[in-house]
């Protein structure tokens, strides 16, 4: 589905711009409420049609477990409003620890597993817990440390544009 997503790298002096700045600002204050109302007009337009069935996942966000849990329950509150159900859930938000909220790595000890798949691991288990056995794809998540355990916390595909970019 379409959401505001997030800003992670900014090339070329766009941190110098005040007006790229100042909106992305704007964005991240507002983006929940953005993005529950991105996927409520989503969900009227395709209603609307007949016949119609994209098979769309909606997005995830929260900066906490909490926030992760709340928003996939208001996700699901507009789906049952509607009568509508999306085909799954992308998780987004999650792919770095970088700058995530110390509530995401409560109980996590260092071992063998990094940090940025625990993050993205225990992201995957909230949202599986909610929702069950629906298709989950946990944004940017997919690198090789983290695909057991995504698996095994219920996602059913992954992506990781960083190897080809390494690779590149």
């Amino acid at each position: 589905s379409f959401d505001t997503g997030g800003k992670y790298t900014f090339k070329d002096k766009e941190k110098q711009n005040p007006d790229l700045v100042e909106f992305d600002k704007l964005l991240e204050k507002q983006n929940f409420e953005i993005n529950l109302m991105l996927l409520e007009e989503a969900i009227k337009y395709i209603k609307q049609k007949d016949n119609f069935y994209p098979l769309i996942m909606a997005t995830i966000h929260g900066n906490t477990p909490k926030e992760y849990a709340e928003y996939t329950n208001k996700v699901l509150e507009l789906e049952r409003k509607y009568s509508f159900k999306f085909w799954g859930f992308a998780l987004g938000g999650i792919a770095s620890s970088k700058g995530m909220d110390d509530s995401w790595l409560t109980g996590y000890k260092k071992g063998k597993i990094s940090k940025n798949a625990f993050v993205s691991s225990k992201a995957t288990k909230i949202v599986h817990d909610i929702v069950g056995d629906r298709p989950i794809h946990p944004l940017g998540a997919g690198g090789y440390d983290s695909i057991d355990s995504l698996y095994e916390n219920g996602a059913t595909s992954f992506d990781s544009n960083t190897p080809n970019r390494r690779a590149s």
